[in-house]
């Protein structure tokens, strides 16, 4: 793990510092010398004694309170739907330039910050630099290339897909072998943050490419029958959006055609 070196000049906001472990931290960290400030919906006891210690302290959450802000500290107690749009509306913005600055190209940054859920920004940060590095190696290029496939399908249709596939439906045997390896990803994929590696992720992603290249071989998706090929419809959809849990790939660009 790496050590974050912090400055006694760097400005450090609690997100949350009503909490009890975040307005003690708060508090460690202010005796220690560090400029500290945090924000939090309400007033407490735990403000109170923060405010008592010289601690900044913020009721509400705004993007106006982090602007000067070099380091961010967040409560696992608040919930996405607790911090206000625009503060992670900036931190996305923020990130996108420290993006930029690492010649991330600027589609996979529209591609991984669209969508972007929450704000676990080290992994947003991760996975552009694992896409940047894979992009025109086998790995990415195998991603892309099963992506691309399914993708340009789907995009060509009118309708809204929305159900998904019934295993009963399915006449081909690639069918079968398709869906039984997206819901493994789906599955791996549902490990928790804490236990997440992207490069692995990744790397499962460009491993699906023969059981794309078998499906479309072997498959004909406009079957005659028109519940075959909506089933066929929906596993591509599927496949799409198990894809996109990573980035967005329908944001790269290059993808159509």
């Amino acid at each position: 793990m790496k050590k974050i070196n912090l400055g006694q000049k760097d400005i450090i906001h609690f997100v949350g510092i009503g909490g009890i472990g975040m307005s003690g931290l708060a508090q460690i960290m202010n005796n220690m010398g560090f400029i500290i400030q945090g924000s939090d919906q309400n007033k407490n006891k735990n403000t109170i004694s923060c405010a008592k210690s010289k601690i900044k302290v913020l009721i509400g959450h705004s993007s106006s309170n982090i602007k000067k802000v070099n380091i961010l500290v967040k409560s696992t107690a608040i919930k996405n739907n607790n911090i206000e749009k625009e503060v992670l509306n900036f931190l996305k913005e923020r990130m996108r330039n420290i993006l930029k600055e690492k010649k991330i190209r600027s589609d996979i940054i529209d591609a991984s910050i669209s969508s972007h859920i929450g704000d676990n920004f080290l992994d947003l940060y991760k996975k552009n630099i694992l896409m940047n590095k894979y992009l025109n190696k086998e790995v990415g290029i195998n991603t892309i290339s099963s992506y691309k496939r399914a993708f340009n399908i789907i995009e060509k249709i009118e309708k809204e897909i929305n159900g998904r596939p019934d295993p009963v439906l399915f006449r081909k045997d690639e069918e079968k072998f398709l869906f039984e390896k997206i819901n493994e990803i789906r599955k791996n994929f549902t490990v928790k943050e804490d236990k997440k590696n992207y490069e692995n992720m990744l790397i499962q992603l460009s491993e699906v490419k023969p059981f794309t290249d078998n499906f479309f071989d072997k498959v004909i998706v406009n079957d005659e029958n028109i519940d075959i090929k909506n089933n066929r419809l929906e596993l591509l959809k599927m496949f799409c959006n198990t894809f996109n849990t990573f980035i967005d790939f329908s944001k790269l660009e290059g993808l159509n055609g």
